[in-house]
């Protein structure tokens, strides 16, 4: 008879026995290393948080570099803005911003200068500067308020010798001429020798008018 091949086999038992609990269908836990029990919902937040973490950090680098690199460009589009701004006297375009406004300049009839009703180019400092009014201290006509000019002796802003100041208007306007009309009560409203009698320019007694100089002379 012929040997059973597997009469030689040795059938062993293993008398350790791993025993595991199977959850419930609607019980979402998990058995930890450490024997407790922890559900999804906890285990996805552990994971999750993290994540989170880092995605927060991410989105601040990104905004402080997005700040840097705005900031680089802004300086730099600004540098190259003072590169090409326009100074006194220079070429400009009709409406640009091309002249310096650090300066005060404007562009006027395509050059770039001060506004001449309240400012003059002053030639020391290059800057535009504040006019000044009647009477106050000057270094040359450019520096004072339109119709005055600085007088060489006093070197205050003054009017033209055929002018007043009128403080109501803030300029100099022309003195009344012969048989013009005048104000009473200011004789410098008529040109020099003459003066006002019952609101007209008139001669002094013994005075006589000289057209071709338009002064009042001695008679004779």
């Amino acid at each position: 008879m012929e040997n059973d091949p597997d009469a030689s086999r040795t059938i062993r038992f293993c008398d350790a026995i791993d025993v595991r609990e199977i959850p419930n269908k609607d019980a979402d836990v998990q058995l930890m290393s450490n024997g407790s029990r922890k559900s999804p919902s906890q285990q996805a937040n552990v994971t999750c948080c993290p994540k989170i973490f880092k995605t927060k950090q991410n989105i601040i680098i990104g905004i402080v570099l997005i700040c840097v690199i705005a900031g680089t460009v802004g300086r730099i589009v600004l540098s190259e803005e003072d590169e090409y701004l326009v100074t006194f006297n220079e070429t400009c375009e009709h409406g640009s911003s091309q002249c310096d406004r650090n300066k005060d300049l404007y562009c006027i009839n395509k050059k770039c200068h001060c506004d001449y009703s309240k400012k003059y180019w002053d030639m020391k400092t290059q800057i535009c500067v504040s006019r000044q009014n009647y009477s106050q201290i000057c270094h040359y006509n450019d520096s004072c308020m339109a119709t005055l000019i600085c007088s060489s002796h006093s070197h205050l802003c003054i009017c033209d010798q055929r002018q007043y100041y009128n403080s109501i208007l803030s300029q100099c306007v022309n003195r009344a001429s012969l048989d013009e009309s005048c104000l009473p009560s200011m004789n410098s409203t008529c040109l020099l020798s003459l003066s006002c009698d019952s609101g007209k320019c008139v001669c002094p007694n013994g005075k006589r008018w000289l057209p071709s100089k338009k002064i009042c002379v001695t008679s004779g």
